[in-house]
């Protein structure tokens, strides 16, 4: 019959097994989807500081057992009582499910049906009153209480019991407290999280009734306290990290929204390296260089400026949970001019010294010829699309020109002009 008095326990571990930001009513788990997760099962952990931008790290956990937790339709399940009541049946089994109520202002336990003991009799736990689990928008600073209680009376023979009838009540208040926020560091990666801190106080009482005209006897009383710390995250759909009366660490399986971060080093003459050094996995980048060029999609790219000055860089990092931009502002002060390269000889550019008038001639298709002076500022660009170009800079002062020139098949290659 212990296992009766422990009956509300198995909604907190459903629920809650295993920079400041607001959780809403769209954050939560929604009809239709899974959400994995894993318990240590040995390890106990310490559930940290309290307060505004803290740091939380459970790393030094393992994976002991997996916790799969869906959200049905009440419909699809075997009980009907509660389709009118609430939107949500959760289950981590397909044999118990927790009836629940989400709406845009909170999220309501409405009762428990199922093979809640462990002995393949189905049972009916509605609550009345229900059970307040979450209030929205969730905040730093949020405090609520509330009370439920249940009152079921069961055959003996659902219970294992050789009597006529038992019946089991509890009555219980709960006080839940959103008491910090910051960064929470996990097996999966770094979440921005609010932790909370539920309590429950509980009185629970077991009668038993010999035979129907018998009266009820009282068998058992408890009167106990629980806790559990817990940390909500955007992405976490259930809490994506909670600390059980016991101090087990269960923490979900949906990867942290990416982080997104880079360095960079300017080589030289406008090349710079990005160096990615995006956290939490992320499965995609998209790289704005600041200039107008194509955006990249690489991990580590390297680019080549044109021209000296400020570009501000921007980094969009990406995974299943969502996404993160960065941007920074790189200077770029080195380019001097173009670098030669040794594709020149597919180019001819006469005559070179010359006074400003000269042609460029190819043996392939010249698509596009930018023309800078020696400090870097272009004077000359143009798409041409042909084999050769008629180029006239009398009007420049005389001294050392860089060409690049790009072909038909996207090949670039520099030289040197000299006007004299």
């Amino acid at each position: 019959m212990k296992r009766n008095l422990l009956l509300i326990a198995f909604i907190h571990c459903l629920l809650y097994s295993n920079a400041q930001i607001v959780i809403e009513s769209t954050d939560i788990i929604q009809t239709g989807m899974t959400i994995e997760r894993v318990k240590d099962t040995i390890t106990t952990v310490q559930h940290g500081s309290d307060g505004a931008n803290q740091t939380w790290t459970f790393t030094n956990v393992s994976p002991h057992v997996q916790i799969n937790t869906s959200s049905v339709t009440p419909s699809s399940t075997p009980n009907s009582s509660y389709n009118s009541t609430a939107n949500q049946a959760l289950t981590n089994d397909s044999q118990t499910w927790i009836y629940m109520n989400l709406t845009s202002s909170n999220y309501i336990a409405k009762g428990v049906y199922g093979n809640v003991l462990g002995n393949g009799n189905n049972i009916n736990v509605p609550l009345n009153p229900d059970q307040t689990m979450m209030i929205f928008p969730t905040v730093y600073g949020n405090n609520y209480t509330d009370t439920y209680q249940y009152d079921i009376t069961l055959s003996g023979s659902d219970v294992d019991m050789a009597v006529y009838q038992v019946r089991n009540k509890r009555n219980g208040i709960i006080n839940d407290t959103i008491k910090g926020w910051g960064q929470l560091t996990t097996p999966i990666g770094i979440y921005n999280s609010l932790k909370g801190k539920r309590v429950e106080v509980y009185y629970d009482s077991v009668w038993t009734k010999l035979t129907s005209f018998a009266p009820w006897v009282l068998y058992s009383s408890e009167t106990g306290t629980t806790f559990n710390y817990y940390w909500l995250s955007k992405e976490g759909k259930l809490p994506v990290a909670e600390i059980s009366n016991s101090g087990r660490l269960t923490w979900t399986l949906i990867p942290a929204i990416p982080i997104a971060n880079f360095t960079y080093n300017d080589t030289g003459e406008g090349t710079v390296d990005f160096v990615n050094q995006s956290m939490n996995t992320p499965t995609s980048y998209s790289w704005d260089f600041g200039d107008g060029s194509p955006f990249g999609s690489v991990t580590n790219p390297s680019h080549q400026y044109t021209n000296n000055g400020t570009y501000n860089v921007c980094l969009i990092a990406t995974n299943a949970s969502g996404s993160d931009t960065i941007c920074q502002d790189v200077v770029i002060s080195t380019i001097t001019g173009i670098k030669s390269n040794t594709d020149i000889d597919k180019y001819i550019v006469f005559p070179n010294p010359n006074d400003g008038i000269f042609t460029i001639k190819s043996n392939v298709t010249i698509n596009y010829i930018l023309i800078q002076n020696i400090i870097g500022e272009t004077i000359y660009a143009a798409e041409i699309n042909t084999d050769k170009a008629d180029i006239d800079l009398s009007k420049q002062a005389k001294g050392i020109y860089f060409y690049l020139l790009q072909d038909n098949s996207n090949v670039f290659t520099t030289g040197k002009i000299i006007i004299k």
